[in-house]
């Protein structure tokens, strides 16, 4: 397989881990490799109820042995998601497309905001990622400022990542100073006579390291556009733009949009599954509950490993970041930890600008013992030599 992708898939494949696993099989929190050995798997959010989830596969293979078209054609299936879906986001939010994966979504979210906006300037965080498109990597600085980046273009505007931890301002009441820096460039583009297209943010960076947004950064604010990426299939295609009635109407201005894969019976079906399951299964409330226990029980591992220097997150979505005396980030110490806990069966990856942050995003199906088993061997490698010295 090695020798197959080397000669003959793209060169800019990453593989994890500095042994990589050959994974034949998925089941709920776990993966399985070609040996049989169970791997508990932090990382796969996109498996967001379980992998191979029973309901959503079967609702899967009864759909594509039934129907599979496009949107031409009336069909229940996009009008029972519109509505599963519509039932979890503000009353404003009323208009949905469907698309097929986040980059797809937040490419159409940008032709919405040109269309309403007549302006192309958008205003992105330090180290964001919104997606592989050309248009979505050019607002994203994680890309442009990246390997291989070319730097931003002139119609992104970039603010200093709102990290209360490392970033340009700290502390718990640091938001204000991270607004001040967005409306700078509000005062800058306005200066140059040009109208601002669009702001865009995820609710936590996740490649600028876990980043959890300050306190009133946002200001429980109603977006005008939400975009809905990987775990709404579960681990298939499909992805979502929600907007304002005012959005729609006014992207709506003659030209089509017309997806072909998009909204089809089968991935509708599959995410409708994906809903109902977090809602039969109180899904949410589990992630609340066991995400909170496990940010709690890191919290204080940090006091008794002074290498931990910051644990934040909401939920099933957290981030521990590794750094020394002087906040320096400790990559190699963060690969680590991250290889051996594969050793002992346990899936993790990092994130971050200095790639020295420990990303937690597990199925929302992670239990209490899961997190005890994470958590019991951190602990473990944390008192190792590599680690202590």
């Amino acid at each position: 397989i090695l020798r197959q992708r080397k000669n003959h898939l793209g060169k800019s494949l990453s593989l994890q881990y500095q042994k990589p696993l050959h994974i034949v099989k998925g089941s709920n929190q776990y993966l399985i490799d070609v040996f049989g050995q169970k791997y508990l798997d932090t990382v796969n959010n996109v498996a967001h109820v379980g992998h191979e989830n029973f309901n959503v596969v079967k609702a899967g293979q009864n759909q594509i042995a039934l129907l599979n078209t496009n949107t031409r054609y009336l069909h229940e299936n996009i009008t029972n998601l519109a509505k599963e879906l519509l039932e979890t986001l503000p009353k404003e939010l009323s208009v949905l497309h469907f698309v097929n994966s986040g980059s797809e979504a937040n490419e159409l979210a940008i032709r919405m905001v040109k269309a309403c906006t007549d302006s192309d300037e958008i205003i992105a965080s330090e180290h964001g990622y919104h997606g592989n498109t050309n248009a979505c990597v050019n607002i994203s600085s994680y890309k442009f400022d990246g390997k291989g980046g070319k730097g931003k273009p002139k119609n992104t505007h970039i603010f200093p990542i709102p990290d209360t931890f490392r970033g340009k301002f700290r502390g718990d009441n640091s938001g204000e100073k991270y607004v001040n820096e967005v409306q700078l460039l509000i005062d800058e583009i306005h200066q140059q006579n040009k109208k601002i297209g669009g702001f865009i943010i995820e609710p936590i960076i996740s490649c600028g390291g876990q980043v959890e947004l300050p306190n009133g950064f946002l200001y429980n604010v109603i977006p005008d556009i939400v975009t809905i990426g990987k775990p709404l299939g579960n681990g298939h295609p499909i992805a979502a733009v929600a907007c304002t009635k005012e959005v729609a109407e006014k992207f709506a201005n003659g030209m089509e949009y017309f997806n072909t894969f998009g909204g089809n019976p089968v991935s509708c079906a599959i995410a409708t599954e994906v809903l109902q399951e977090i809602k039969r299964e109180n899904l949410q409330k589990n992630a609340l509950k066991v995400g909170e226990f496990l940010k709690s029980e890191l919290q204080k591992l940090a006091q008794d490993f002074s290498i931990i220097g910051d644990v934040r997150g909401q939920g099933l979505f957290l981030g521990i970041e590794l750094v020394d005396a002087n906040l320096n980030p400790l990559a190699e110490k963060t690969a680590y930890i991250i290889n051996r806990m594969n050793y002992f069966g346990i899936l993790m990856s990092s994130d971050g600008p200095n790639h020295n942050v420990i990303k937690i995003k597990p199925p929302i199906t992670f239990t209490i013992e899961n997190a005890k088993e994470v958590l019991f061997y951190l602990r473990k490698i944390l008192n190792e030599d590599f680690l202590t010295t």
